[in-house]
């Protein structure tokens, strides 16, 4: 929304202070003492108080919000922001700020229709993946998020619609989660030959890749590419990245089911399309 400067202008001194007074007082947010994690960097992430954008006195910009009650508990490396919905508040959108480096930022997840529910990647400075955020949690099957949206880069934007008439408080949880390589896979991946004579980077995924809604599947489908990158890309083996991320994506796909995959550098880049159609694996001549 775009701030009319010479409307409020206009207004008196006075007049703000009578409207703010009218204003509900803020709710402040409960936080435990452990309301933090860290990347692997050891750099440090938090939420910030959830608002809720109001819809009365759209003009004033800096009174169009209120603070909303809310939970933030720490489990392992990830943060749960439980959020109080009340009813008058169900059809509007909430604000849910995370704290963490100026030069952080958020990429929300789209599904195959561009769909957004607040599932997101977090980035640091150099554009590497660090942590997921995870699809909201509603405690009531009609309070749903039907899109979302990342303002200044560090927010996400709900916008919440009820199905049903909502008499009682909701509950909204969204966790925001440091993800390490070791959340992923089983164990650290490894450089082997293979009876092909092609050497292979073998990964053992774990069932964490396709936990959670379609969304949450695809950040974690690329956050989990970006932790292959950070570990292997070192190594002399590693070349033809192109042709390794379409066997990776390939692989998470349609190969979910088995223990192991084997990456190798050897394939052809054919592209994505032709890789799936070679079941992950192009053929080298």
């Amino acid at each position: 929304m775009k701030i009319n400067f010479k409307r409020i202008a206009t207004v008196s001194l006075a007049s703000l202070i009578a409207f703010s007074a009218i204003q509900p007082a803020p709710l402040a947010a409960e936080k435990s003492i452990y309301s933090t994690i860290n990347t692997e960097a050891g750099l440090e992430i938090s939420f910030g108080e959830p608002t809720v954008n109001t819809t009365a006195f759209q003009a004033f910009s800096l009174f169009n919000s209120e603070v909303l009650l809310s939970k933030t508990e720490k489990v392992d490396n990830s943060l749960e922001q439980n959020i109080t919905i009340k009813p008058t508040q169900v059809n509007s959108k909430i604000n849910i700020p995370l704290e963490m480096n100026d030069d952080f930022y958020l990429v929300l997840g789209e599904d195959e229709y561009g769909n957004t529910n607040g599932a997101a990647l977090i980035y640091d400075a150099e554009g590497t993946s660090v942590g997921v955020i995870n699809s909201p949690v509603s405690d009531n099957p009609d309070l749903k998020v039907v899109d979302a949206e990342i303002l200044d880069g560090q927010t996400i934007q709900l916008d919440l619609e009820s199905t049903q008439e909502i008499t009682e408080d909701s509950n909204l949880m969204i966790k925001a989660t440091a993800t390490y390589y070791k959340d992923y896979f089983y164990q650290t991946g490894q450089w082997v030959w293979r009876d092909n004579d092609l050497i292979a980077l073998r990964l053992y995924p774990n069932s964490y890749l396709w936990s959670g809604t379609t969304n949450d599947q695809i950040i974690k489908s690329a956050d989990s590419w970006n932790k292959v990158k950070a570990v292997h890309s070192g190594n002399s083996n590693w070349y033809n990245q192109s042709s390794l991320e379409d066997q990776y994506f390939c692989h998470y796909t349609f190969a979910r089911q088995e223990y192991n995959w084997n990456l190798e550098p050897a394939r052809p880049d054919v592209g994505t399309t032709k890789t799936i159609y070679h079941r992950c694996n192009a053929p080298t001549n």
